[in-house]
């Protein structure tokens, strides 16, 4: 009796919550970066999505921008603050396909946190390349972060270049090395670069992949935009010089 007692309780339980939670028909394989504020964008992808996709923040829903079966850039909605779960669901809310992590709503952008802009960037070739890597990039969506490069041969010297911040000590004076070649006739770039900030507390080594975009892409008058996307959790930085 005291069995049946417990299959009834979780036929009830299930009754009320596995609608909602059994996922079939796609996937969610990454959420990049894996935590943001209210209104900044971030990156999902996976499988099954289409252009009537919804994506649930617990139990808010995000502005949805469809860009293929395997990939979306979605708001993060305003009302949140805290560890959420992730949920892509069909147009009727059927559940498409679940977050395997947390996602981290932030209720202030961390001061600890490079500075990124509000949307997803889609690179745009640039039109003209440089003639040298080596300059002061200012972080375009925080004046007060920025990474001077130098070098020789488009090779990053860690004894010259760093990262600076006037208002985190952890993004403050950090070595940076890597490499900066690009190829003006096949409009091609391979750069790398890598902030060292494991000497501080709660820092690590952090690789970023390189690209040069079209200033204008990201409404900026800048005479070089450097876009770079973090290998450890996809968050990208855009960095200029004027």
């Amino acid at each position: 009796m005291k069995n049946l007692l417990w299959v009834l309780m979780a036929i009830v339980v299930c009754a009320l919550g596995c609608a909602k939670n059994d996922c079939g028909g796609g996937s969610i394989k990454t959420v990049e970066p894996d935590g943001n504020p209210a209104g900044y964008q971030i990156k999902i992808k996976g499988s099954g999505f289409d252009a009537d996709t919804k994506v649930r923040f617990d139990d808010l829903y995000g502005i949805v921008q469809f860009q293929s079966v395997s990939e979306l850039f979605v708001t993060v909605p305003n009302g949140l603050v805290g560890n959420v779960t992730i949920v892509a669901e069909s147009a009727d809310k059927t559940c498409i396909g679940r977050s395997d992590q947390l996602f981290t709503v932030f209720g202030n952008y961390p001061a600890d946190i490079p500075p990124s802009p509000t949307f997803i960037v889609v690179p745009v070739a640039p039109t003209v390349y440089p003639s040298d890597f080596q300059n002061l990039w200012q972080n375009l969506s925080d004046a007060g972060h920025s990474i001077l490069l130098q070098g020789v041969d488009g090779i990053i010297d860690p004894e010259q270049s760093h990262e600076n911040s006037n208002k985190s000590e952890l993004l403050q004076d950090n070595p940076i090395s890597g490499h900066f070649f690009w190829d003006e006739v096949a409009k091609t770039t391979d750069i790398e670069v890598i902030i060292d900030r494991s000497l501080k507390s709660g820092g690590i080594k952090e690789t970023y992949k390189g690209e040069l975009i079209l200033p204008g892409s990201v409404g900026s008058d800048a005479t070089l935009v450097l876009l770079l996307t973090s290998t450890n959790d996809g968050r990208q930085l855009l960095f200029g010089y004027f």
